[in-house]
């Protein structure tokens, strides 16, 4: 039921039915690179770039898709925890001037609650409490206030947490974040355990999984350090992993248990000549790391399979396109 093909498409058709176009992933190489260090597209933000600084005009106002992304800026974590990958899918919606901060976060919470029958209680908000350049995002936290999100699940976050851009250069925005109390899969519990999230909230908490992104693209920052107003008011742009919610819908432990890597890691097992098997265990239970080198592996051969497509190979020293 929710397979993660069930899960991608289901997120098409709730935002296609809200006026959305459905647009295909752009590559996850990045041939003209102008406003990102990176070689690969780490978001589902960066194809729309020349859009947000108003260079194209947007095939609809408002968008929808799922991206292809690497990000190696994670790799050291990958197979040691339970949600980082070099490679991943990105659920992503926009709107371009066409949608107000209340019905993106309004379409945000109805999907999870909702159509996902997610229950608000394991659900954590953040949002941009201001510095000394940009104001407090007072407009988000009453939204969600009015929403329903009570104050014990709302909290305020610096710029490295919720003021989001893809590099030093280019646009950026307050964003709000959901996490996930993880601690709530497979529990009967019908609350999340309240004082120890409110403390660990968006400082990497084991227990607390960031699920979606929303980001009110507002500015764009230029090599000489000006800061300008993009072209629309507000543009909207948010991006959800699949691989994390797969893991919420799915019941798992972790993403390496979703349907998305199982069948690689089992497959790997039947592959072994020592008859090998995962069996999922972390940290100091994993003393030999076998079960990290069955992540790793399995994490690196969705990013090859990705960059082969594409025709770009890849060596443990540099890459040839």
């Amino acid at each position: 039921m929710n397979s993660s093909k069930y899960l991608r498409e289901l997120f098409m058709q709730f935002f296609i039915s809200r006026s959305h176009l459905k647009v295909p992933s752009g590559p996850v190489i990045v041939k003209h690179n102008l406003y990102n260090q990176s070689d690969f597209t780490c978001a589902g933000v960066q194809q729309f770039i020349p859009i947000l600084v108003g260079e194209q005009e947007p095939p609809a106002k408002r968008l929808v898709n799922s991206q292809k992304c690497i990000r190696l800026n994670d790799k050291d974590l990958v197979g040691y925890d339970d949600q980082h990958h070099t490679f991943f899918e990105m659920l992503g919606n926009w709107s371009f001037g066409d949608c107000s901060k209340a019905e993106a976060l309004q379409f945000v919470w109805e999907f999870l609650t909702q159509t996902l029958s997610v229950n608000p209680s394991h659900l954590y908000t953040t949002y941009f409490g201001g510095n000394e350049i940009h104001d407090a995002d007072t407009e988000t936290r009453d939204i969600w206030q009015m929403m329903g999100v009570p104050n014990t699940h709302l909290f305020a976050c610096n710029a490295e947490r919720n003021l989001w851009s893809l590099g030093d250069i280019g646009p950026f925005g307050t964003c709000t974040e959901i996490h996930f109390d993880r601690r709530m899969i497979n529990s009967k519990d019908k609350k999340s355990k309240n004082n120890e999230s409110q403390t660990s909230i968006n400082f990497d908490s084991p227990h607390l999984m960031e699920l979606w992104n929303i980001v009110f693209m507002k500015y764009n920052r230029h090599r000489d350090g000006r800061i300008t107003f993009l072209s629309s008011p507000l543009i909207v742009d948010t991006g959800m992993g699949l691989e994390r919610l797969c893991t919420i819908m799915q019941n798992c432990n972790s993403t390496y248990e979703t349907d998305l890597f199982q069948p690689l890691i089992n497959r790997m097992s039947e592959l072994s000549p020592h008859s090998l098997t995962y069996q999922g265990r972390w940290g100091h239970e994993d003393s030999n790391e076998k079960d990290t080198a069955f992540r790793i592996v399995s994490d690196h051969i969705r990013t090859i399979v990705a960059t082969f497509a594409e025709g770009l190979h890849i060596t443990s020293t540099r890459k040839y396109a």
